[in-house]
């Protein structure tokens, strides 16, 4: 919910451990998910940063989320239905 209500995460390869870390704490909820599921215990800040980036790329692989190539997370992108007899770019098929 606070990534559609336009909240957004930049996550990047290049900072450290911990300024990452402090990026997921933004998001409500995160890393009470990665201590309730035991994906990483909780003195373990590289294993819970490695989870809380799990957490959310399994909300990218169901489009609840959307990642961009410069690593930042927001509110899925929606995708344009096509209707029966539409082609990719929204034309009609030819037979």
């Amino acid at each position: 919910m606070w990534f559609d209500s336009g909240g957004a995460l930049q996550v990047s390869d290049d900072v450290s451990t911990d300024a990452v870390h402090k990026g997921f704490e933004t998001v409500p909820g995160l890393l009470r998910v990665v201590r309730d599921t035991a994906l990483a215990p909780r003195a373990d800040l590289p294993v819970a940063t490695a989870a809380c980036e799990l957490v959310l790329e399994a909300l990218v692989a169901r489009r609840k989320i959307s990642r961009s190539d410069t690593g930042q997370y927001g509110r899925a992108v929606q995708e344009q239905r096509r209707r029966p007899g539409q082609d990719m770019f929204g034309g009609g098929l030819s037979a």
